[in-house]
Parts: structure tokens; C-alpha cells; sequence
């Protein structure tokens, strides 16, 4: 196991501290910041309280969605992407959120506005039993790898 994801609404630093003792130096710590820890918050606000594991996480995931497959509006997440990655601390960036076969040109998007960004797909690759449908998954890679191409070609204009 090279990390874990910590899918909870804004955890104790200093259980994460805690565990960050136990593991290698290398072990990635990703806080997943969900629908519920965003609500009532600006993006400005969202990275404060971000910036307060500093040191402590190594990646932060933007998930609005919560594995639900749950189409967002990137632009409103595009704004709190922004603001952590102006924090002078800022770990890793993540987006999640509806993404699909469907979603080659936000993929181009935000990996050309974000060089580093990973990103968390999940909700609309299951089938209607909740199982991975293995051609949807297929599907959206070959899209998310065009779009990566795309986004590493010099911009016309």
C-alpha cells in the first residue's frame, strides 16, 4: 500500500500526525474534501482550512460528488482548485465529479490549467448493479488519455 484516501469530513490533524508517524515517508495521505465539508464555505475558506494539514497530507481531492456519479460545474471547483494551489503548502490536487466518456474537453481543461492534477472517476463507470462496467471504464480512458495528449500540444492562437 503506497497511501490511503481519507473520505471524512475534515479529520483531526492530529490523528493524521499520529498516523503519518507510523508510515514511510514516501506513503501518500490524500483528504478528500466532499460535498458536505465545501457546504456554506467560499473557495478562499476551503483552502484555509486545507492549508491547516499542511505538511501533514500530501494530496487534496476535490469530490463533489462523492463516488456518486453526480455531474458537477467545474468552473465553481475550478475556484477552489485555484485557491489551494496559491497556498504557498499546497499539496497535490485532485478533482472528481461526474467525469465520463463524456468528458474528454473538461479533462483537457483542467489538466492543462492544472499540470499535476489527478483525477478520482468512479459513479459513472458502474452499471445499474453497481458493478464496473469494464467498456465504460475503457471507454472513459481512452478519452482521458486524448485529453492528456491534447493538453501537452502548444495552443493555437
Amino acid at each position: 500500500m503506497s497511501g490511503v484516501q481519507l473520505n471524512v469530513r475534515w479529520p483531526d490533524v492530529a490523528q493524521i500526525e499520529r498516523y503519518k508517524s507510523e508510515v514511510p515517508d514516501t506513503h501518500r495521505i490524500i483528504l478528500q474534501v466532499g460535498r458536505r465539508a465545501m457546504q456554506d464555505r467560499s473557495p478562499r475558506e476551503i483552502a484555509t482550512v486545507i492549508d491547516s494539514y499542511s505538511g501533514i497530507i500530501t494530496d487534496v481531492l476535490i469530490d463533489p460528488s462523492g463516488g456518486e456519479g453526480v455531474v458537477v460545474e467545474p468552473a465553481e471547483y475550478e475556484a477552489i482548485l485555484d485557491e489551494i494551489t496559491r497556498l504557498s503548502s499546497n499539496p497535490g490536487v485532485g478533482f472528481a465529479g461526474g467525469l465520463s466518456k463524456d468528458s474528454g474537453r473538461l479533462l483537457e481543461d483542467l489538466y492543462r490549467r492544472y499540470l499535476n492534477i489527478n483525477i478520482d472517476v468512479e459513479g459513472r463507470l458502474r452499471d445499474a448493479d453497481d458493478d464496473l462496467d469494464v467498456v465504460a471504464a475503457s471507454n472513459y480512458v481512452e478519452v482521458a488519455i486524448a485529453a492528456l495528449r491534447k493538453s501537452r500540444q502548444p495552443q493555437e492562437g
